[in-house]
């Protein structure tokens, strides 16, 4: 099976399921209205070495391609010693090889977190034995492609070669705010991409951490910037606080001084994102989102928190809340989670570095905070969560389809 992503990139599918073995911390949230209006959706861009293939597979004669310093350089372009693409003035993560490997491992971990697939996955890609009606699967951003391949490799039978209305049996999204404008105006897109009671999947991060009772850890504007004054723009408490979308019934914080250079950094990179104009607030307001939209129906809210860093090694869960119960078999498998966040995020920091610089941050500041960061996910004594929110949910039957099965 092959997919194309929404930045136009094609790429091939895969994988076998496991939704169960992710029993994770699942509840309901509600968050702020819809912003029905925006421009732009991006994604992850190709390798240098895919750039050729995605070329060849546009073309219904791809020998007439060769791969030049010129057409490179109208994909990606080397920016404060990274990879970045150059489709998107949004999404400023790395786009190389380190940024490639960093995503693989991150879908591996949100494998443990999640399961392989949702429960309605296999139902709705299942093999119906209808040439006439091939099963389709989209994958947006698609990061690395990891996901995509897999769910070629477990489901052959399914296809995605283009991008039409109505097209597509599931869509897949996952952590591409970064990249986006208008993350509703993306719901709304998906929607119309999906087949009748075909399927939805969306999962983000909300660009915060969080404390060991998973409160939000608040820093200050003076603790991330120092000495140096902001950039113009960067000022205020609101800024280095929160975004511009205040998504109801997330825990409050309060600043804890000082913070973790941690949740500086991240406060820094949410901030820089917002900036440039991603939706990093798309995470808190999914749920109510897609509950409210007017296509969707069945839809099931999911939370996962994952320990950052190896730091339940080291405590006594009869002292944390919410682990005091785990099973052992649990205990380990959250354990793993941190050691793997932790590796996930290191890579993280230096995938951010382009986004920082080019939005105004000092080196001298990036580089302090990165430093420290790194230091203190090593030492591993810091009790850090990272909150991953999941929402799927099935297109509703078009009314036109279901009053023609009442009059056949």
């Amino acid at each position: 099976m092959t997919r194309l992503s929404l930045s136009g990139e094609i790429l091939p599918d895969h994988e076998e399921d496991s939704s169960q073995g992710a029993t994770d911390f699942v509840s309901n949230l509600g968050s702020t209205p819809p912003s029905p209006t925006s421009d732009s959706v991006t994604s992850f861009d190709f390798e240098e070495n895919s750039i050729s293939d995605h070329l060849s597979s546009l073309s219904p004669q791809p020998s007439l391609y060769s791969l030049t310093e010129s057409l490179k350089e109208q994909v990606v372009r080397f920016e404060y010693g990274r990879t970045v693409n150059t489709h998107s003035d949004v999404y400023k993560l790395a786009a190389d090889e380190e940024e490639a490997q960093r995503l693989d491992q991150q879908h591996r971990l949100y494998q443990v977190v999640f399961g392989d697939y949702v429960p309605p996955f296999r139902e709705v890609l299942g093999d119906n034995d209808d040439p006439l009606r091939l099963k389709a699967c989209l994958d947006i951003g698609c990061g690395s492609g990891a996901w995509i391949l897999e769910v070629a490799n477990a489901f052959p039978h399914v296809s995605c070669l283009e991008h039409f209305a109505g097209d597509f049996d599931v869509v897949h999204a996952q952590h591409i705010s970064s990249g986006i404008k208008d993350y509703y105006r993306l719901i709304d897109d998906v929607a119309l991409a999906l087949r009748p009671h075909g399927l939805a999947e969306f999962t983000e991060n909300d660009w915060r951490l969080y404390d060991i009772n998973k409160r939000p850890v608040i820093s200050t504007t003076s603790e991330i910037w120092g000495t140096i004054e902001p950039p113009e723009g960067w000022t205020g408490r609101g800024l280095a606080r929160s975004g511009t979308s205040p998504a109801r019934r997330v825990p409050k914080g309060r600043a804890s001084s000082p913070s973790p250079y941690l949740a500086r950094f991240t406060t820094l990179v949410r901030q820089a994102a917002l900036r440039r104009g991603a939706h990093v607030d798309a995470a808190a307001l999914l749920n109510r989102w897609i509950s409210e939209h007017p296509a969707y129906e069945d839809v099931i809210y999911r939370e996962a928190w994952l320990p950052l860093g190896g730091w339940l090694d080291s405590v006594d869960v009869r002292n944390c809340p919410g682990l005091n119960s785990t099973t052992p078999e649990e205990f380990d498998r959250l354990c793993r989670i941190g050691r793997e966040s932790a590796e996930d995020f290191l890579a993280f920091m230096r995938s951010a570095r382009p986004l920082l610089l080019s939005t105004g941050v000092p080196e001298m500041v990036a580089d302090q905070l990165t430093i420290k960061a790194s230091q203190e996910l090593r030492e591993t004594r810091i009790p850090l969560y990272i909150r991953s929110q999941k929402v799927y949910a099935r297109k509703k039957e078009r009314r036109q389809d279901a009053a023609a099965l009442l009059l056949s």
